[in-house]
């Protein structure tokens, strides 16, 4: 008899599905932020992370709210000025064009939630930092003393998401959110306080889930349990490796993608793999029929997605020839 080796997840497919063509919007941890580029990588139009990476889900839900900007709450990091509501990649070199950029990229994501299919959200931590009585996005490497650190109730993190979650669908009826939890463990604070945080976010996730339109993505359940090793861990202990992230990127298509976008998705990864190729001697009859076929490919893609910059590859690859 074989003995089973490992825990394997069944992970439902979702009763609505990514197609390609819809836009999506991700915000959250730097797991939101992998997952944006991959799917950017294979043409779905998405606007990835325009706030940076924020781990908890209060000043996610800030942020989604679009409050009048808190000018009280600007610092200077590094000879930069930051905001507490923002990461450090939200800076500028002066308050006034701060603001601006923040005016900018707020008005980008509103634009984009009100027409767009999907918003995905990452949670990675319950774990909170606040200045004056108020939560902070980022620290900006401040005094620790200026701060005081807390784990955020259930109930609060609830109200808040609920809240204006359920303002962005009454204002995008069409609108669909798909929920997460980071995979990435936060163990700069201790490994129980990790799995407390962990927690009380998958509780979040399954109590905003219960709600029409929204869905839960298992991405720190494949990574504990399904994987549930440390060869799937970077030298840090803390972040995905590579094949991880692709496990959990494979787990997400099958429950998120349409058939069409999953074989979209198959057929780019060849045009892909082809632009990445380097022939021993690209001067060969054998390299330009193998450049001419891939070209092929792509034109019949030149409908579904904007091919413009790779067919100019090609060509440009045909041309040197």
């Amino acid at each position: 008899m074989q003995l089973p080796l490992k825990t394997d997840i069944k992970i439902k497919s979702f009763n609505e599905s990514i197609q390609l063509g819809q836009q999506i919007v991700t915000l959250g941890s730097c797991f939101a932020q992998g997952m944006g580029e991959r799917l950017q990588q294979f043409k779905f139009d998405t606007l990835v992370n325009p706030f940076g990476v924020v781990f908890n889900p209060v000043s996610l839900a800030n942020l989604l709210r679009d409050s009048p900007l808190d000018t009280s709450r600007f610092v200077e990091r590094d000879g930069l000025c930051c905001h507490y509501d923002y990461h450090f990649d939200v800076r500028a070199e002066n308050p006034e064009l701060l603001v601006e950029q923040i005016a900018v990229k707020r008005q980008q994501v509103q634009f984009y939630l009100q027409s767009a299919d999907w918003l995905i959200l990452t949670f990675g931590s319950a774990t909170v930092y606040e200045y004056n009585g108020q939560v902070v996005a980022n620290c900006h490497k401040q005094p620790q003393h200026l701060f005081d650190k807390r784990m955020l109730r259930s109930g609060e993190m609830n109200r808040g998401m609920q809240d204006v979650l359920g303002t962005l669908q009454k204002h995008n009826p069409k609108l669909k959110v798909i929920l997460t939890v980071s995979p990435v463990r936060h163990i700069k604070d201790g490994i129980t306080e990790n799995q407390l945080s962990k927690s009380l976010l998958r509780v979040l996730c399954d109590q905003l889930s219960q709600n029409n339109g929204m869905y839960y993505f298992p991405s720190y359940e494949v990574m504990v349990d399904d994987l549930r090793d440390y060869r799937f861990y970077k030298s840090d202990m803390v972040h995905p490796t590579e094949q991880a992230e692709e496990y959990i990127w494979n787990s997400f298509l099958h429950a998120a993608m349409d058939e069409h976008s999953k074989d979209f998705i198959k057929q780019w990864y060849l045009i892909r793999t082809a632009m990445a190729h380097r022939p021993f001697n690209p001067k060969t009859a054998a390299h330009r029929q193998f450049l001419l076929q891939s070209q092929a490919k792509l034109s019949a893609w030149r409908d579904v997605v904007d091919v413009q910059e790779e067919y100019a590859w090609f060509e440009q690859q045909l041309t040197a020839l």
